[in-house]
């Protein structure tokens, strides 16, 4: 049986690849690519960005600069509830109100096909996905292990006084062998340094493997860090939490 919700508490989800060798697209993108991208994110806005390069020359070790111009490729979904980055070095979609775990393996799909199709030599050194949940509750529901496993808690026991505590946050990195998972979660309050206030719990897991990966090598990746993913956060979440979350058996 499988789970699924009808709300949730994610405030990004992330799905990235990198390049070792950089895209040709700091003055334009192909009109293929473009194309491709303006069906799932109609709203463009490229930025400009400039920066400097420092180099030190062979012969008299005199230092040298250079000027560099690149541009950054956003694109918007209609509402600005998606955001789709492109630059030389990387392709990024973050999602601030998640569809679903298709229409983002669709969408990212789609699009990095037809980079593919459209660049030569291209590489992929990395690819990652990440879930990030900030969960907070009403005032009166404070009691934190009616909603996640106590074990995540254990690190507000270490001192006495919580109401000193000013971060509560730790990070736990498995090694599948054919993928990395980073789990961080704890209190890790926007108000630092002042104590904790804010009652939000974030449950952010972040996996990805790095090694030179085939395009048809991407979807299966995605697929089994999405797998991983959701069979963690069940195991750190309650009953309670799935009351509020409204689950819907399958």
């Amino acid at each position: 049986m499988g789970h699924k919700y009808a709300n949730n508490f994610l405030s990004n989800v992330i799905v990235r690849v990198d390049f070792p060798n950089k895209l040709p697209v700091d003055d334009k993108l192909p009109p293929e690519v473009t194309k491709i991208i303006l069906e799932s994110f109609p709203k463009s806005e490229p930025k400009k960005l400039l920066g400097k390069e420092l180099k030190i020359t062979d012969k008299d070790m005199t230092f040298e600069t250079n000027e560099l111009k690149r541009t950054e490729w956003n694109f918007f979904g209609k509402n600005r509830e998606k955001i789709l980055v492109l630059t030389p070095d990387a392709l990024s979609i973050t999602y601030k109100e998640y569809p679903s775990f298709e229409v983002l393996k669709n969408e990212f799909i789609n699009i990095i096909n037809n980079i593919f199709e459209n660049f030569q030599d291209v590489q992929v050194n990395r690819i990652g996905l990440r879930y990030i949940n900030e969960i907070e509750l009403p005032k009166s529901n404070q009691t934190w292990s009616l909603y996640v496993d106590e074990k995540l808690l254990s690190i507000f026991d270490i001192y006495e006084n919580r109401n000193q505590i000013a971060r509560g946050f730790s990070n736990l990195v498995i090694n599948y062998g054919d993928m990395m998972l980073s789990f961080n979660y704890g209190m890790h309050n926007p108000d630092m340094p002042a104590p904790i206030r804010k009652q939000i719990f974030i449950l952010d897991y972040d996996a990805y493997y790095e090694s030179f990966l085939e395009l048809n090598e991407l979807e299966p990746n995605l697929i089994k860090f999405h797998d991983e993913i959701k069979k963690m956060f069940e195991m750190n979440i309650k009953p309670d939490l799935r009351l509020i979350m409204n689950e819907k058996r399958n």
